[in-house]
C-alpha cells in the first residue's frame, strides 16, 4: 500500500491540500490500492483513493462525473474534489486518485428504522431523471432496457447515518446505468447476512417489510416486477460467485468450500425473503 508520504504528497501537488494528518483506512489497503482519511489545516476532510492500476481511471472519472451529477439533481453524495487543474481524478506515477468529501458518521445498522430509511434513499435515488443524450455507464445492475441510475452495490455497509441523521450512501464503483429492482433486492438479502452465524440465513419479515415499505415511500415496484424479487436476490450471488471463479487463487484457496456452503445458505433463503417481500408490495 502507498506510504503516508507519497500521500501527502499527491495532496499537495495534486489537489493543492495541506494535510494535517494522514490515516489510512483499514481493510481497504493492499499493494494495489489504498483508501486514506485525509484532514487539511482548513478543517476540511477528505477519502483519498488510489488505485494502482491506471487503466482503472476512466472508472474512477466516470464515478466522480456522476457524484457530481447527483449533487446538481439535489441527490445527496459525497463531493468530488478536482485536481489543482480541474481533472476528475489525479494521475500519479502508476497510481489512479480519485478525492472525495469524507462522511463522517457511523455504518448504518440493519435495525428496521434504519433499512427504511436507506430503502427511501435507494428509490429516491431511481426517481431522479436522466439525461438520455448523455454518454453513461453502465453498472453492474446493467439491462439495455433501463435508463435509471442504480447504485450497484446496495447494502447497509455501504450507507452513513450522518451526525444530523441522515442517511448518505457511499461505494458507488458499480453504479451507472441499471436494472433498478436488483438495489432492493440486494439491500433484501444482505440485511440477512450475520458475519456471527454465517450458514444461518433465516428471512425476518420486519426487515423485509421496512426495506418494501420504505422504497415504495419514493419509488414502486409493480406487480408485475415482483415476480423477480427472488432472482434480483439471486443474481446477487451469481454475480459474487462469478468474480469468486475468475480468480482463480480464491477457487484454490482452502476457505473455499466453506465460501460455498454461505452462498448456498444464503440462497437457500432467497424464497422465503421474496415471499414475505412480494406479500408487503401487494
Amino acid at each position: 500500500m502507498p506510504e503516508l508520504s507519497f500521500v501527502t504528497h499527491i495532496a499537495r501537488t495534486v489537489y493543492g491540500l495541506e494535510p494535517q494528518s494522514v490515516e489510512a483506512l483499514e481493510p481497504y489497503c493492499s499493494e494495489h490500492r489504498g483508501i486514506y482519511r485525509v484532514q487539511d489545516t482548513q478543517d476540511g476532510v477528505w477519502m483519498f483513493r488510489l488505485l494502482r492500476r491506471t487503466y482503472l481511471s476512466e472508472s474512477l472519472r466516470h464515478t466522480g462525473q456522476l457524484l457530481a451529477w447527483l449533487i446538481q439533481q439535489q441527490y445527496p453524495v459525497p463531493a468530488v474534489r478536482r485536481t489543482i487543474d480541474q481533472q476528475w481524478i489525479g494521475l500519479v506515477d502508476d497510481w489512479a486518485i480519485i478525492v472525495l468529501a469524507y462522511v463522517d458518521g457511523t455504518p448504518l445498522g440493519t435495525h428496521p428504522i434504519d433499512l427504511m430509511a436507506l430503502a427511501q434513499m435507494v428509490g429516491w435515488l431511481h426517481t431522479v431523471q436522466v439525461d438520455r443524450h448523455r454518454a453513461w455507464a453502465t453498472s453492474r445492475n446493467h439491462s439495455e432496457t433501463v435508463t435509471q441510475i442504480t447504485h450497484g452495490d446496495c447494502w447497509h455497509m455501504n450507507a452513513i447515518k450522518t451526525r444530523e441523521g441522515g442517511i448518505i450512501l457511499i461505494d458507488w464503483d458499480h453504479a451507472g446505468l441499471g436494472l433498478p429492482l436488483l438495489d432492493p433486492g440486494n439491500l433484501l438479502l444482505t440485511s440477512h447476512f450475520d458475519m456471527s452465524q454465517p450458514l444461518h440465513v433465516e428471512a425476518d419479515e420486519q426487515k423485509i417489510q421496512a426495506i418494501v415499505h420504505g422504497y415504495q415511500q419514493s419509488s414502486s415496484i409493480e406487480i408485475q416486477d415482483s415476480e423477480h424479487v427472488a432472482n434480483t436476490m439471486r443474481f446477487l450471488l451469481a454475480w459474487q460467485l462469478g468474480s469468486y471463479l475468475a480468480d482463480g487463487t480464491l477457487v484454490l484457496h482452502p476457505d473455499f468450500p466453506f465460501v460455498l456452503q454461505k452462498l448456498q445458505a444464503r440462497y437457500d433463503a432467497t424464497r422465503d425473503i421474496a415471499d414475505i417481500a412480494v406479500h408487503s408490495i401487494r
